[in-house]
């Protein structure tokens, strides 16, 4: 199993992460975005669309390509042998999983990276932070009442929700923002980052 992917690209650690907390080996293949290796021909081949990360999975004697971060979770999940990541047999956890995967994809997502590419990369205009950091509070808050609820967020087991929404908020300082107020959060993170397989980013700030 490969995984393409850049050191400081939110969506190619959410998919290492995954890799990781499931149970997989794999190799990390370095598609550098700084020199546009992601629009060579050798990488073009394997994801058409020139984006990362990808994966690659030689699967029963087939080898096999999936190339969207959401997409690598659902399909990790159901390649493992831990059922309770996604068990599609349970129709109500599975509904809340993708509840939250969606969540993870579009405003979460948006804010935090919008963040992160504001403070750390500065390549954004600061006029654009308010918005993007209160977005990013607002579900900070969710959150925190769902956790205080549960041990994980969509079920009593760690589920790749969880694995979703950690591969995001992992990256929360460097987008400027605080976990203050938000204790079942920082509990929840320190649970996860205790679990078999975390394995932390590269932070540009480190």
């Amino acid at each position: 199993m490969n995984i393409y992917s850049f050191p400081y690209s939110l969506p190619s650690y959410r998919a290492r992460l995954a890799a990781s907390m499931l149970g997989f080996s794999f190799e990390t293949v370095n598609v550098d975005l700084m020199v546009g290796e992601h629009k060579s021909q050798d990488y073009l081949d394997i994801n058409p669309l020139g984006k990362i990360p990808a994966l690659s999975d030689n699967y029963q004697g087939q080898l096999l390509t999936i190339t969207d971060s959401m997409a690598i979770l659902r399909y990790l999940a159901r390649r493992s042998d831990n059922d309770a990541a996604y068990p599609e047999s349970e129709l109500d956890t599975v509904a809340k999983i993708d509840v939250y995967l969606s969540m993870v994809a579009n405003e979460l997502f948006d804010s935090v990276e919008t963040g992160r590419i504001i403070k750390t990369f500065k390549m954004k205009d600061e006029a654009e932070y308010p918005a993007c950091s209160g977005l990013a509070y607002e579900l900070f808050d969710q959150l925190d009442k769902d956790l205080a609820q549960s041990k994980y967020l969509a079920s009593d087991q760690m589920t790749i929700a969880d694995i979703a929404v950690l591969s995001t908020l992992v990256y929360f300082g460097e987008a400027g923002l605080s976990l203050d107020n938000h204790p079942n959060i920082e509990r929840w993170m320190k649970d996860m980052k205790a679990s078999n397989g975390y394995i932390a980013p590269a932070l540009m700030q480190n």
